[in-house]
């Protein structure tokens, strides 16, 4: 898939939407300071950056707030949670770029 192809900025977005309803569910708040979340946000910040989508990068932003105002974010090690969405999604997003 081609990084600024209208299909990679759509599936970036939906990366985004996945994050903001994992956000909102209790379930998975423990994954929001899992070293796993933090990956996930690295590569989807370097994808944003190269594909300059600006209704993606507005999400993006909702997104980062929590990262950076809780104490320094106490991050933990992964918990080896299955499933562990997260982990699963980076994964996703590199298979699909390296396809």
């Amino acid at each position: 898939m081609r990084r600024t192809s209208t299909e990679w900025k759509s599936y970036l977005k939906e990366v985004c939407q996945r994050i903001l309803g994992l956000r909102s569910s209790a379930e998975y708040e423990k994954c929001l300071d899992c070293e796993c979340y933090f990956g996930l946000l690295f590569y989807l910040n370097k994808e944003l950056i190269i594909v300059d989508d600006p209704s993606s990068n507005k999400i993006f932003k909702k997104i980062l707030p929590k990262v950076f105002t809780e104490e320094e974010a106490q991050i933990h090690a992964c918990l080896g949670c299955d499933p562990c969405p997260p982990a699963e999604w980076t994964t996703e997003m590199i298979e699909k770029l390296e396809s």
